[in-house]
């Protein structure tokens, strides 16, 4: 089966709607009821804060002051966050997760279903209360 460029670009925009809106769902944590809080503030303490380490050293790198020469302090922060984003990437991260997973005896399966596990709760949740809300009703 051959898929054509139309298709692809349907499905990336799907995809691209979808992160969009978990990405105003997970920034909006604080404000959400108590059983979705707490998965969703898995997910942006997981997700959004690495992730928001980029930008706040890309801030701190391009703000430093090493030399009178402003073209040569951008040149340092490049050279500085791409050193920064190769060692988290390539280094502290696998290690640290194959440190995990040799440590409690997982497999990447079962951390990527670690990583899943408050969310499918989530929706669980939210079939299980939508349904009793339904039958228990009085009007």
């Amino acid at each position: 089966m051959q898929v054509n460029n139309v298709t692809v670009v349907i499905g990336l925009a799907i995809i691209g709607a979808v992160g969009y809106w978990l990405y105003g769902l997970i920034m909006s944590w604080p404000t959400v009821s108590a059983p979705y809080k707490y998965a969703l503030a898995f997910y942006f303490y997981a997700i959004f804060v690495p992730v928001h380490s980029f930008v706040d050293v890309w801030d701190w790198m391009m703000d430093i002051h090493i030399t009178p020469f402003p073209n040569l302090n951008g040149l340092i922060g490049l050279i500085g966050m791409a050193l920064y984003s190769f060692l988290t990437l390539f280094v502290i991260i696998p290690l640290s997760l194959g440190y995990i997973l040799k440590k409690l005896k997982l497999t990447w399966g079962n951390l990527f279903a670690l990583f899943l596990a408050p969310g499918f709760l989530a929706i669980v949740w939210y079939i299980v209360a939508s349904v009793l809300g339904w039958l228990f009703a009085t009007s």
